[in-house]
């Protein structure tokens, strides 16, 4: 009954709504339809790190109320021993040993994640790798003997280095006999050899690795993170297994897949770092480097984008990564002492993400205890970080999920238009220009000074000096992206001043004008700033998202009908995922404000509210519903939930 009382929600805001009549079928994977939440966790290089897993994915199973499944993908549990931020690397592609972080301790690791799916709804995967092959391969029996059986049955390759092209693509390729002589210690491991697919699986050594690992665990991992995974490298740009090796790009194809195609039998879906359409549906899940945003019948669930606020509309896996420092007892008793001073109606105790980032954890370009050098993953922070960005980005996502809904429309214009300069010329006539690009401080500004115009795809702040108040004429000096229309709002000391909701494209690489209007400045320094207009999206139930005013860091609102479910950093997202019958709730600064309850819902009398803790759910409180809605007094970032009361 619970589930059909989910089902229900969704249902009766469809009629609510009057969806479109043709619609998309839902695609999402088997594994998110339940609920999930996946993120990476960089294990620090510390013996016995078990438990702090276990510890880290029990208090967040309980912020998020244990109805949603928690899948973690692991670095540094397989492969080398080496030290470092890039612990995953060493003895790729061989799957069968695991690290001193575990103590070197296959039963160990069996039994902590089972315990961490029991206890935590928290499934353990890993971040492993298929295609490079490294020279860590020499530093133990085991891996030297898989070396061994690699070059028996040639099952890699390599090509000589070429100066020409900084790549190694010079020469035929060739089966190397040895591993070469490097420093196996460094971070990452060297990589000298790439894996020929089609042979490492006709020969039965993929098979074989394979069966053996998913022998080691007690369940399949729902979904397994495969770095690189292209067909002629990366790092090791190598090319095609051809010439005397008789293979090339087919067979490549065709053994990546016949391998693929044997994980999904195991019941463990594709992650990659990237879009992957040589494979056509068999990935699942793409990490950060792809679109950032999840297909519109969730096909593929998409991690992180760097537009902020488009995340918030659009809804998002994440991508985010649980820092090293983040897994010690110090550390996540500091998780536990931080809700505990919200809960007291205190400041946190831990550092939070702030209006720049859209209250998104997100620290890129950062230099922090949080950083994790190389690793190019700036969605990164503590455990609190981790429920926080859940609960202003995913959680969305899910509802869509947990609804069968599609996505209709995504409509952002960042990336189209290019600003150079813009001029303001006073009602007396005086006049004074300023450049955008000279005030772009990050590390396309040099670039973009050179060029005299920057890409208009994350807000863009300037200051313009006027020696007197009055009323100013602003004209901008643009180029549109392959001519196509863009949108753009301008704003004067953070106030809106216009909406351009279709700017014309330019031709031949030139600079179009565009004219502002009338702005009032005050004497001195003016903040003029400029973003891609706003951003909206859509979903097949009637559900529409829209964030209007960008760079304000406000003016964010989704709903369906009179039903609201998001008001800046305001949430209220009913569990359609999981067939339990409660609404969640999150503000960032705390709100009683009055929610207008879904159907199914609002002819409730009364409700029971109880805060989300790392201990679990606080004690209930009684609210009443009135008119169909209710009124929770929100602490700043603690989450809620509401449950019909108890019979």
């Amino acid at each position: 009954t619970h589930r059909k009382h989910a089902s229900a929600t969704c249902l009766l805001l469809l009629v609510l709504a009057a969806a479109p009549q043709t619609q998309a079928e839902n695609q999402a994977p088997d594994w998110v339809k339940q609920g999930a939440y996946v993120y990476r966790v960089s294990t620090p290089d510390e013996t016995n790190v078990l438990p702090h897993i276990e510890s880290g994915t029990e208090l967040t199973s309980n912020l998020l109320d244990g109805s949603i499944a928690q899948i973690l993908i692991l670095n540094g549990i397989i492969g080398h021993d080496h030290p470092g931020a890039w612990n995953w690397d060493g003895v790729w592609p061989y799957w069968n040993r695991v690290t001193f972080r575990a103590n070197h301790d296959w039963d160990a690791l069996a039994k902590a994640m089972e315990r961490s799916r029991r206890e935590s709804n928290a499934y353990w995967s890993f971040h492993m790798n298929l295609t490079d092959v490294n020279i860590g391969l020499r530093d133990y029996p085991e891996t030297r003997a898989f070396f061994e059986s690699l070059v028996k049955h040639k099952a890699i390759y390599r090509r000589e280095f070429n100066p020409q092209t900084s790549r190694w693509d010079l020469g035929e390729p060739y089966v190397p006999q040895a591993i070469p002589s490097g420093d196996d210690h460094q971070d990452p491991v060297e990589i000298f050899a790439l894996v020929n697919y089609q042979r490492f699986w006709e020969s039965g050594l993929a098979k074989q690795m394979l069966d053996d690992f998913y022998e080691r665990l007690p369940y399949a991992p729902p979904m397994m993170y495969l770095d690189v995974l292209n067909l002629a490298g990366g790092n090791f740009n190598t090319g095609f297994p051809d010439g005397p090796l008789g293979g090339g790009e087919q067979s490549q194809l065709e053994g990546a897949t016949a391998i693929i195609d044997y994980l999904r039998s195991k019941g463990t879906d594709l992650g990659t770092e990237g879009p992957r359409p040589e494979f056509g549906d068999r990935a699942g899940y793409v990490w950060l480097h792809g679109k950032g945003f999840s297909d519109d019948d969730y096909g593929v669930i998409s991690g992180g984008n760097r537009h902020l606020a488009a995340q918030q509309v659009f809804g998002g896996a994440g991508a985010f990564n649980v820092s090293p420092v983040s897994l010690t007892d110090e550390k996540l008793d500091n998780v536990r002492r931080h809700y505990e001073a919200l809960l007291a109606g205190k400041p946190g105790t831990l550092p939070i993400a702030g209006d720049q980032t859209w209250r998104i954890a997100y620290r890129a370009g950062v230099e922090d205890k949080y950083d994790i050098p190389g690793t190019g993953d700036p969605f990164r922070g503590h455990w609190a970080d981790l429920v926080n960005n859940f609960y202003l980005v995913t959680i969305q996502e899910l509802y869509h999920i947990g609804c069968g809904n599609t996505r209709t429309s995504a409509d952002l214009k960042a990336g189209v238009m290019h600003l150079g300069t813009y001029s303001l010329v006073g009602d007396n006539g005086t006049a004074i220009s300023v450049s955008v690009p000279d005030f772009v401080t990050t590390w396309q500004g040099e670039g973009a000074r050179r060029l005299g115009h920057i890409m208009l795809d994350v807000p863009l702040e300037t200051k313009a000096a006027v020696t007197t108040a009055r009323r100013y004429s602003l004209r901008l000096k643009y180029k549109s992206e392959g001519r196509t229309p863009g949108r753009l709002n301008v704003y004067a000391n953070d106030r809106l001043i216009k909406t351009v909701e279709v700017v014309p494209g330019t031709e031949n690489n030139e600079f179009g004008e565009l004219v502002i209007g009338d702005v009032d400045l005050h004497a001195g320094e003016n903040t003029i700033a400029f973003d891609s207009g706003p951003i909206r999206a859509a979903w097949s139930d009637g559900t529409t998202a829209e964030w209007t005013t960008p760079h304000l860091r406000r003016g964010f609102k989704v709903s369906n009908g009179e039903v609201v479910f998001a008001e800046d950093y305001h949430r209220m997202w009913p569990d359609s995922w999981s067939g339990q019958q409660k609404i969640y709730f999150f503000s960032w600064d705390g709100t009683e404000r009055a929610w207008k309850m879904p159907e199914g819902w609002s002819t409730l009398k009364q409700v029971t509210l109880h805060a989300l803790t790392p201990q679990g759910r606080g004690p209930g409180a009684i609210l009443e519903v009135q008119d169909g809605r209710v009124s929770p007094k929100l602490l700043p970032q603690v989450p809620y939930i509401i449950v019909p009361p108890a019979a």
